[in-house]
């Protein structure tokens, strides 16, 4: 009767993609997974050592310049090709800056990968969607597998914004954000159903409906009641509200999106509190970004490289007293258009404003350090960090080695990752006890140098036990570091 029921009340609705959950959700199934390359990487994407990104997924590869975001794009490029003999990549390059010679050198079949070059928001949405279309009527099951990959998404104008440029008009296009949503609520179900991934990678992630929760991540947050500069004086940051002017270390900009607590992803985030050498405070959150230098830098990173000044448009130099954790606070964070991606606090610190981005199934947030080995440097050591995902969980962290010479190390954070579950033990100096070592106390970096002899089948398939109960969104457990006060 219930069958009965539902089953007319499908047809009556007339839509095609409408389905019984006991037979199977549409789109909902994954056929396959693209493996990033690194084992490390897929538990972070995956919970799975062995999976990786979901066939009827997207994934945003988000973090500051020159944190391997490109690369990272590249190495899956290259392993979905190997993995499908009969796989297709679709390239949307709105950087202008890929050549075939960065392809070839990462072992990547060129005659196998298309790149579009679109030059608008409207005209990636148009040949994104055209490709779908055809896709899905084209070819019938079983499809070639086909990957999209949208590198970068900061880079695409929208066409009310390149045609105030021919007019000479600096105006910015308010309804971006908007275009975003429109564009990826178009594309979210076909790529569901066709099993057709994408990466999208960017400086910036923020929600785009229908494309995940509508609850946004921000790159870090500022507590409520901190004043902000603006042309008639200053506000608390709490009152602003789009379309809004407010000073900018580049001169006067618009308000283009605000976050509360209400559409931050996460609105308890650890707080602390920076003291001035002028007496003025500053609360925000462990994420929020300052400027040092002209770059900005998260108030981790501040703390950790013992940073004592920040830039500011205040005559006098401002130094960082002292910095410590506060009880979580009322946050809210926005983004300023087109100027430099900062803001001016009220005592003159320049705020960075870079973390309005948008987001998808899957957040993977990219930061990196330097690898050296005799005081030269080899290459980076790229921490990625889960800041949403529907299959693992968030706040997740790895560390995974970029090599100049070898490219991305493949057991790269496996060493962690058998020490936190248990199946390697840590001793001192840097030794460990591994399951096929014996009574021999192995140096780590004699592990990282020969992985392979350490991270037997049996070993991957102990760690990936753990991984599975400890960093999947279905584990029972949940592995807590706690970090030491500063």
């Amino acid at each position: 009767m219930a069958n009965d029921f539902l089953k007319g009340m499908m047809k009556a609705s007339g839509d095609e993609y409408g389905s019984l959950v006991s037979d199977g959700i549409v789109g909902n199934g994954a056929k396959w997974y693209l493996d990033s390359g690194c084992y490390a990487m897929n538990a972070l994407i995956s919970g799975d050592l062995f999976k990786g990104l979901s066939s009827n997924r997207g994934m945003v590869l988000a973090g500051e310049e020159s944190t391997g975001k490109t690369f990272y794009a590249l190495e899956m490029v290259y392993h979905f090709l190997k993995d499908n003999p009969d796989g297709q990549v679709i390239y949307f390059d709105t950087e202008k800056s890929l050549e075939e010679s960065m392809f070839e050198k990462r072992g990547i079949d060129t005659k196998r990968v298309l790149v579009q070059q679109p030059s608008t928001i409207q005209g990636f949405r148009t040949q994104a969607i055209n490709i779908l279309e055809r896709y899905e009527k084209k070819y019938e099951e079983p499809r070639p597998k086909m990957l999209m990959v949208l590198d970068s998404m900061g880079m695409l104008s929208s066409q009310s914004e390149v045609d105030n440029m021919i007019d000479g008009k600096d105006v910015a296009d308010m309804k971006k954000s908007q275009l975003w949503k429109a564009a990826f609520r178009a594309m979210i179900l076909k790529m569901g159903i066709l099993n057709a991934p994408m990466l999208i990678v960017g400086h910036t992630y923020a929600n785009i409906g229908g494309y995940g929760p509508k609850r946004v991540v921000a790159g870090g947050c500022l507590a409520e009641g901190t004043m902000v500069r603006t042309p008639t004086g200053t506000v608390g940051i709490e009152t602003l509200m789009v379309g809004d002017e407010i000073l900018t270390r580049d001169g006067v900009g618009n308000v283009t999106n605000v976050w509360d607590r209400e559409t931050l992803i996460n609105p308890d985030a650890q707080c602390y509190e920076i003291e001035f050498s002028d007496g003025s405070t500053i609360v925000c959150s462990e994420d929020h970004k300052f400027f040092v230098g002209g770059k900005s830098v998260g108030l981790l990173d501040i703390i950790n490289d013992n940073i004592s000044i920040l830039d500011s448009t205040s005559l006098e130099k401002l130094e960082i007293r002292s910095i410590k954790k506060v009880p979580s606070r009322n946050l809210v964070d926005i983004e300023v258009a087109n100027h430099g991606s900062n803001y001016i606090l009220e005592n003159g610190i320049v705020s960075s404003n870079s973390g309005a981005k948008y987001a998808a199934s899957t957040i993977i947030e990219l930061s990196k350090a330097k690898e050296k080995d005799n005081g030269e440097q080899i290459g980076v050591v790229i921490t990625a960090t889960t800041v949403k995902s529907r299959m693992s969980r968030e706040g997740e962290k790895v560390k995974t080695t970029l090599l100049f010479n070898d490219g991305l190390d493949r057991y790269s954070g496996m060493l962690e990752l058998a020490e936190r579950s248990g199946v390697f033990k840590k001793l001192t100096a840097g030794r460990y006890e591994t399951p096929t070592s014996g009574d021999a106390k192995i140096f780590g970096k004699h592990i990282k140098a020969d992985p392979q002899k350490y991270f037997t089948k049996e070993v991957m398939d102990e760690i990936n036990e753990w991984v599975k109960e400890n960093m999947s969104l279905g584990g029972s457990k949940r592995y807590i570091d706690d970090e030491d006060e500063v």
